[in-house]
């Protein structure tokens, strides 16, 4: 008697639990199944080598990316200063916005394969990594760009590495507006052609991301609504798009989560979260609309 007692308490506790997670549970499901449907990704070679009939967009890049492309320097520890060192170029929405026509639609379903890390590699959730998704977004579009495989220790090494650059460099390691982070692209990364575009919407993001180049974004993190932070979520975050889906969710890298990789928002969501550091928490969400994209 005492056993079959026992059996239904413990049944009784379960059947409370799912009945209170059961929203939860849903929805990490559906996240899971969505995830497996996920479009094959492409490496950055595989886009640069495949003709422009296929995925990649006729009569959209940039004036700057019809130089011709060139050999990424390996990442320096030094800036680069004077007139070497150019400022990044900022994009108006009427620029960026490419001709629509027949020839330059964008693809059904598109995805990078851009090499994930958590901005805490090793779970450690200290003051350093609860401060580093610009580090992150970083580190995972420099590997894409590079062809290497991020590992554990790579990434928390070199997240650490860029903390130390921002210190001497910059005079600080935290929330880095988006010039910030496109200045550690440029002169620690070495990437030239680094633009940031202001008002983006979501067809100039996936023109972006067609055509080989992942984007990253500067967000008032708590309005993304991401059930796996702590709750009610960072005031300040960046994280990395990758592509999207038939049903027109975004792929992105958030780094804000173990989970991130290939984490699917609603694109309205993430449009409305889009906004670049102002230097204070209560400012956050009247920050300005920008992307940031930077060039192979």
């Amino acid at each position: 008697m005492k056993m079959r007692f026992w059996i239904g308490v413990a049944l009784i506790a379960i059947a409370a639990g799912l009945l209170a997670y059961r929203g939860r549970i849903v929805g990490y499901v559906a996240e899971k199944v969505a995830q497996r449907k996920l479009p094959e990704a492409v490496t950055y070679e595989e886009v640069a080598a495949t003709s422009d009939d296929n995925f990649l967009l006729r009569n959209s890049p940039p004036p700057e990316a019809d130089r011709a492309r060139r050999p990424l320097p390996e990442a320096t520890s030094a800036p680069r200063t004077g007139s070497d060192s150019p400022r990044t170029e900022i994009v108006s929405p009427i620029a960026a916005t490419e001709v629509k026509n027949e020839e330059n639609e964008l693809p059904a379903e598109f995805n990078l394969a851009v090499p994930f890390t958590s901005q805490a590699p090793f779970a450690n959730w200290d003051a350093v990594h609860e401060d580093a998704c610009e580090e992150a977004s970083i580190i995972m579009l420099d590997a894409f760009y590079r062809g290497r495989t991020l590992t554990t220790q790579s990434a928390d090494d070199e997240i650490y590495a860029i903390v130390d650059w921002e210190t001497n460099m910059l005079g600080h390691w935290e929330d880095t507006t988006a010039e910030e982070t496109a200045q550690i692209l440029r002169e620690r990364y070495g990437y030239v052609n680094v633009r940031l575009v202001e008002n983006p919407t979501i067809e100039m993001i996936k023109r972006e991301v067609a055509q080989g180049r992942p984007v990253i974004l500067p967000a008032a993190g708590q309005l993304l609504g991401n059930r796996y932070f702590r709750q009610p979520g960072p005031v300040y975050h960046m994280l990395v798009i990758r592509g999207w889906t038939k049903d027109g969710m975004i792929i992105t890298n958030d780094p804000g989560t173990k989970r991130g990789e290939g984490f699917l928002y609603k694109p309205e969501v993430l449009l409305n979260a889009i906004h670049d550091w102002t230097g204070s928490d209560a400012t956050m969400t009247q920050g300005r609309q920008v992307m940031i994209v930077a060039e192979k």
